[in-house]
C-alpha cells in the first residue's frame, strides 16, 4: 500500500497548490522519538505528543508484494487483510466487537516492500488497544470463510483494475518500466493469481515472514514513554523468529534509442488514459528532493507547466522505494488530444533537461512542496510513519523532519541536473489505454508499439497450467489426445468403458463445515444411459432425492413427510452435468472426437506429478489431471480462469479393479477454492446390473409448479 507518510516524502497524484500558503507555518516539533530494541529483534519507538488524549500505533513488517511467490501475486495483500478477521482467541466478530468497545480503529495493508498494521485508540485504552493489535499481528485466525470472502474481494479488485482505464494505465506503466522485477507486478495480483491463493498459502506466508526480527513499531501520542515500552515488552517480548533472507534486486533501466510504448486496447473506454514514466532513484537519494520540486514545476496544479497546457486533470507521482523509484505523469483526455498531450509531456521534459527553470518558478514550486510537507507532519500517523520510514531504509533519524529544509535548498541547477540524470525521454515508458484501431497510428510515429488486450497482465506472470486458456498449439492437442488414450487404457480400455450401460455407486460421505466440524451421511447414485440418474443423499433425518430423466428432472426431500417438486431448467442442466462427472463419462468425453483437448503442462496433485489436460465439450470446460507415470485419472477440476467463480476439484484415490475390469477410485476428496469440503468413501460399485426405467419416473403425488432448491 502506497503511503506518502511511509515514504517520508511527497506523493502528488493530486493537486497541492492549495497548501502553498502553509509554507511559512512551522510543523509540530515535539520530543524526539525514544527508540529501544527488544531481545527478539523488534525495534520500538515511542513519540510523545500530549496535545490530544489519543495514541496511534503503527507496526511495519518488512515484507510485501516483492516477496509474493511467482504466480501467487496478491498473497501479501491477502495475508495483511486477514490480520483483522479474528485471532486464535477471538472470532472475527469478537475481534471487531473488542475494537468497537474501545472506540478504536484498526487497519492493515500491504505495499511492495512493507506490510502495516495500525490502531488508533484513546490514550486511556492504550494497553487494551496494543493487546488487540499484537494479537492480530501474532495470532491471526485465517478462518476458511473469511479467507474465501476476502479472496473473492481480491479477485474482484484485480478484475476491476483491468477494466478501469486509469487503474489499468497505472499498473501497465509499472510493468512496462520494471518488467520482470518484483515491483512491476500488481499489488493485488491478477484474477488468475488471486484465484489460486489459498488460506493455507496465507498461513504459510505469515509463518515465514511475520517474525519480530526487523519489525518496527511506532507509538505516537499521549503516552508515558517507560510505560509504553513496558506494555510492548509484555505483549510482544515472547514473539520469536527471523524471516527468510531474500534480497530484492535493484532496478535496471538501460537507455533506449526509442520510447517504449504500450497500447492497452480498450475499444469502449470512456476516456483515453495516458501515462509517461521513468525509473527514478531509491529512498534517500540526493536527487529525491529536486525531483519533488520538479514534479511541482511540471504538474503541481493548474499553474504548473502541464497544468496550463493540458488542464487540471494532469497528475504526477514519485514512488521512492528501497531499490529504486518510479516517477510518473498522467492525464485523461479524448482521442483528438492524445498526440498533443504526449507532445507536451515530452517537450517539457526535454526543455527541463537543457534549460534550467527560472528562479521564481522554482521558488513557487519549493513553497508548494514545503507546505505539503508541513501539513503532512501534523498528524500522529505521519509522525509514526516518518520514524518507521527512516528506520527501515537506514536514513538519518531526522530525515523526515528536515525534508522541508532540504526542499528549501533546491535551486534551478539542481532541478535541471536531476532531470538530465533521470528523465531522458529516450528512457521513458509510455502507456495509453484506449481503442487501438484509432490510437496505434498516432503512437507509431514515436516508435514500435506493443498492443495488448485489457486481459493481459502488466508483466509476464506464470499461469498455472490448469488455468491456461490460451489458444492451444497443434502439438498440445496431439499430446493431449495421446495422454487421454493412455488414461483410457489404464482404466480398463475404451471398449469396457463404453460397455457400461448402468451403474450403482454407494458411498459414505463426510461434509466439512467452515468450522472444521464434520457432518456424516451417505449417498447412493444410480446412472443409466442416456442421461438418467437417481441421487439419494441421507444426513440424519433428512433424505434428499434428485432424479434426472433425460431432459426433465424432479426431486423430493423427506424430514417427516415427502415433498415432490419439479426441477427448473437450470436444475436439469446441473443434473446433466453431474451425470457426466463419474470416471467413465469424464474419460469418454475427453476421447470424443467432438471434444477439444489440449495438454497444458504439469502440476502437483498431492505429492505426485500430474499431466494437465484441458477438455472442452458440450459447452463446458473441465481439466483432467492424469498421473504422470500411471496415466490414471487422479483429479478433475472445473475452474473459471477469470477468478470470478469458485474452483471445484475432485481428487481420486484408492483405485480398485471392479468385476468388469474397470479401475475405479474408491476414495474421493472434493475441494471448493482449494478448501476441503467433502470426503467420499465408496462402499459398493455395481456395473450393468440392469436399472429399471420406473426408477426415474416422477411420482404422481406431490406439489406442482415448484423448483427444487439447489
Amino acid at each position: 500500500m502506497r503511503r506518502a507518510a511511509l515514504a517520508g516524502r511527497l506523493n502528488t497524484w493530486f493537486a497541492i497548490a492549495c497548501v502553498a500558503s502553509l509554507a511559512s507555518v512551522s510543523a509540530h516539533a515535539g520530543p524526539a522519538p525514544v527508540v529501544r530494541k527488544l531481545a527478539n529483534g523488534l525495534e520500538v519507538a515511542v513519540i510523545p505528543d500530549h496535545r490530544i488524549p489519543i495514541v496511534y500505533i503503527q507496526i511495519a513488517v518488512p515484507v510485501g508484494a516483492a516477496q509474493d511467490p511467482s504466480g501467487e501475486n496478491g498473497l501479501a495483500f491477502l495475508t495483511a487483510a486477514l490480520l483483522l478477521h479474528g485471532t486464535s482467541s477471538r472470532t472475527p466478530t469478537a475481534f471487531a466487537t473488542a475494537v468497537q468497545q474501545l472506540g478504536g480503529v484498526v487497519t492493515s495493508g500491504a505495499g511492495r516492500e512493507v506490510s502495516t498494521l495500525s490502531g488508533t485508540f484513546l490514550a486511556r485504552d492504550f494497553d487494551a488497544g496494543l493487546e488487540l493489535v499484537a494479537d492480530a499481528l501474532v495470532n491471526p485466525l485465517f478462518r476458511r470463510g473469511e479467507a474465501g470472502r476476502l479472496r473473492s474481494d481480491l479477485v474482484e479488485a484485480a478484475a476491476r483494475a483491468r477494466v478501469d482505464p486509469g487503474l489499468a494505465a497505472d499498473q501497465h506503466l509499472w510493468g512496462l518500466l520494471l518488467g520482470g522485477h518484483p515491483y512491476g507486478a500488481p499489488l493485488v495480483g491478477t484474477p488468475p493469481t488471486a484465484q489460486i491463493i489459498s488460506r493455507t498459502d496465507a498461513q504459510e506466508f505469515h509463518r515465514q515472514w511475520y517474525r519480530p526480527e526487523g519489525v518496527r513499531i511506532a507509538i505516537c501520542g499521549d503516552v508515558d514513554v517507560d510505560s509504553a515500552f513496558t506494555t510492548v515488552a509484555s505483549q510482544l517480548g515472547s514473539w520469536a523468529g527471523r524471516p527468510p533472507q531474500r534480497a530484492v534486486p535493484g532496478f535496471s533501466d538501460a537507455p533506449r534509442q526509442r520510447t517504449r510504448i504500450r497500447l492497452v486496447d480498450e475499444p469502449d473506454a470512456p476516456r483515453i488514459e495516458i501515462r509517461m514514466g521513468w525509473v527514478g532513484p531509491p529512498q534517500g537519494s540526493p536527487d529525491a528532493d529536486a525531483l519533488s520540486v520538479l514534479e511541482q514545476i511540471l504538474a503541481g496544479g493548474p499553474e504548473s507547466r502541464l497544468g496550463k497546457a493540458l488542464g487540471p486533470g494532469i497528475r504526477s507521482g514519485f514512488s521512492s522505494l528501497q531499490r529504486g523509484g518510479v516517477l510518473a505523469l498522467g492525464v485523461a483526455t479524448h482521442g483528438d488530444s492524445v498526440a498533443s498531450a504526449i507532445d507536451h509531456m515530452r517537450s517539457e521534459m526535454m526543455r527541463l533537461m537543457v534549460e534550467p527553470p527560472g528562479a521564481a518558478e522554482v521558488a513557487a514550486a519549493r513553497d508548494r512542496v514545503r507546505g505539503a510537507l508541513t501539513l503532512a507532519r501534523e498528524s500522529l500517523a505521519s509522525q509514526a510513519a516518518a520514524w518507521i520510514n527512516s528506520s527501515l531504509y537506514g536514513l538519518p533519524a531526522d530525515f523526515a523532519e528536515r525534508a522541508s529544509e532540504r526542499a528549501g535548498t533546491v535551486d534551478s541547477a539542481a532541478v535541471r541536473s536531476s532531470a538530465a540524470r533521470w528523465l531522458d525521454p529516450a528512457r521513458a515508458g509510455l502507456v495509453v489505454v484506449g481503442p487501438a484501431a484509432r490510437l496505434e497510428p498516432i503512437l507509431e510515429r514515436l516508435g514500435p508499439v506493443e498492443v495488448v488486450s485489457t486481459s493481459s497482465p502488466p508483466v509476464a506472470i506464470p499461469v498455472r497450467p490448469s488455468l491456461d486458456t490460451a489458444a492451444a498449439r497443434p502439438e498440445q492437442r496431439t499430446r493431449g489426445a495421446a495422454l487421454v488414450r493412455q488414461a483410457l487404457a489404464a482404466h480398463g480400455g475404451v471398449e469396457r468403458l463404453k460397455g457400461i450401460h448402468d451403474s450403482v455407486v454407494e458411498t459414505q460421505v463426510r461434509m466439512i463445515a467452515e468450522s472444521g466440524n464434520e457432518v456424516r451421511g451417505s449417498v447412493q447414485q444410480v446412472r443409466k444411459e442416456p442421461f438418467r440418474m437417481v441421487s439419494v443423499s441421507s444426513f440424519g433425518r433428512l433424505t434428499t432425492t434428485q432424479v434426472l430423466d433425460r431432459d426433465h428432472g424432479w426431486g423430493k426431500w423427506s424430514a417427516g413427510r415427502d415433498t415432490v417438486v419439479e426441477e427448473s431448467p437450470q436444475g436439469v442442466a446441473a443434473l446433466r452435468a453431474a451425470f457426466s462427472m463419474d470416471l467413465p463419462h469424464l474419460l469418454l468425453s475427453a476421447a470424443d472426437t467432438a471434444s477439444r483437448v489440449a495438454f497444458r503442462g504439469r502440476e502437483k496433485v498431492g505429492s505426485a506429478d500430474a499431466d494437465v489436460i484441458e477438455v472442452a465439450a458440450d459447452g463446458l470446460r473441465r481439466v483432467l489431471f492424469l498421473d504422470a507415470d500411471k496415466h490414471t485419472l487422479v483429479a478433475v477440476e472445473e475452474n473459471d480462469p477469470s477468478g470470478l467463480r469458485p474452483a471445484e476439484r475432485r481428487v481420486y484415490g484408492d483405485f480398485r479393479i471392479s468385476q468388469q475390469g474397470i479401475l475405479w477410485p474408491f476414495s474421493e476428496e472434493r475441494f471448493l477454492d482449494e478448501e476441503l469440503s467433502l470426503k467420499v468413501q465408496v462402499s459398493r460399485v455395481d456395473l450393468n446390473r440392469g436399472a429399471d426405467d420406473d426408477l426415474f419416473e416422477r411420482p404422481s403425488e406431490g406439489s406442482e409448479g415448484e423448483s427444487l432448491g439447489r
